[in-house]
């Protein structure tokens, strides 16, 4: 997956409280609902992001990875 559409999806998450919520309950499925295409390594860090952890949390860890 090229970094741009791995900024799309961070965009998203940002700034579109629904899909933030769909990534909550169905990481995988939304994502692929997305269009995006991930390589073996992201599906495997998508899977070890702790969803539950307040959206405050997720998005300084997600600052600090981009």
């Amino acid at each position: 997956m090229s970094r741009e559409a791995v900024e799309q999806l961070i965009d998203r998450w940002i700034n579109e409280p629904a899909f933030r919520q769909e990534l909550r309950t169905d990481p995988e499925g939304t994502v692929r609902r997305s269009g995006a295409v991930l390589a073996e390594d992201e599906w495997a860090a998508l899977h070890q992001v702790d969803w539950s952890l307040p959206d405050e949390e997720l998005q300084a860890r997600v600052s600090k990875a981009v």
